[in-house]
C-alpha cells in the first residue's frame, strides 16, 4: 500500500464524534445506542454501507459511554484550548488533556511528561480548574460517585465485622475444645 497524501493532523475525541454524527446524518442512519439493525433494513440499504454503519454505531456508542460525546460545545473546546496555550505544552499533551479531561493531579501527571519538573503546583491546579470551568461535571455524577464510594466503604466495613465475628467464633470453639480436652485428661 502506498500513502499518497500524508496526513499529520491529530483529531480529538470531540472532533471524531462530530464527524461520526455528520456521517450518520449524511446516510440517514437513525440508530440509537444499543440498537441493532434488522436484516430487512440491511438489505434495503445495501451491503457496502453495513460495515461503515456498524463501525460508526460502535464508535459512537463507545464515545458516549466514556463521556467523550457531544456534551459540550465548540465554544467550550476553543476556550479550553486557548486557556491551555498559556502553558508550554506540546500539541499531543494538549490533545490528551482534551480527550481525557483530567480532574485530579494524578491523572494530570499521567498525561503531561515530567509534569512536576515543568510546572508548579499552582499551574497544575489552574489547569485542573480550567478543565472544571470549561467542562463541568454534572452534580449528579459527582453525587453518584460519592454514593458509590460510601457504599463500597460500608461493604468493606461489613466484611471486616463479619470476619471479626468469624474469628471470635473460631476462638470460642477452639477454647471450648481445649477445655473439653483438659476435662477428659483429668
Amino acid at each position: 500500500m502506498k500513502v499518497e497524501v500524508a496526513r499529520e493532523k491529530l483529531l480529538s475525541n470531540f472532533e471524531v464524534y462530530n464527524h461520526l454524527v455528520d456521517i450518520q446524518k449524511e446516510n440517514n442512519w437513525n440508530f440509537t445506542l444499543g440498537e441493532d439493525t434488522n436484516k430487512k433494513q440491511r438489505r434495503k440499504r445495501g451491503n457496502h454501507l453495513i460495515d461503515l454503519e456498524i463501525i460508526t454505531r460502535e464508535l459512537s456508542g463507545f464515545l458516549i459511554r466514556t463521556g467523550q460525546s457531544n456534551d459540550y460545545t465548540r465554544e467550550n473546546v476553543v476556550e479550553f484550548m486557548t486557556g491551555l496555550n498559556q502553558y508550554s505544552l506540546m500539541k499531543i499533551e494538549k490533545l490528551e488533556i482534551l480527550n481525557r479531561l483530567p480532574r485530579t493531579i494524578v491523572s494530570l501527571f499521567s498525561v503531561i511528561e515530567e509534569c512536576d519538573q515543568r510546572f508548579s503546583d499552582e499551574q497544575c491546579n489552574s489547569m485542573l480548574e480550567l478543565v472544571q470551568r470549561c467542562f463541568p461535571v454534572a452534580q449528579e455524577a459527582v453525587e453518584e460517585d460519592r454514593m458509590e464510594v460510601e457504599q463500597e466503604e460500608e461493604e468493606e466495613e461489613e466484611e471486616v465485622i463479619a470476619e471479626q465475628f468469624e474469628m471470635e467464633e473460631l476462638e470460642h470453639e477452639t477454647f471450648a475444645k481445649i477445655d473439653e480436652a483438659e476435662e477428659q485428661e483429668e
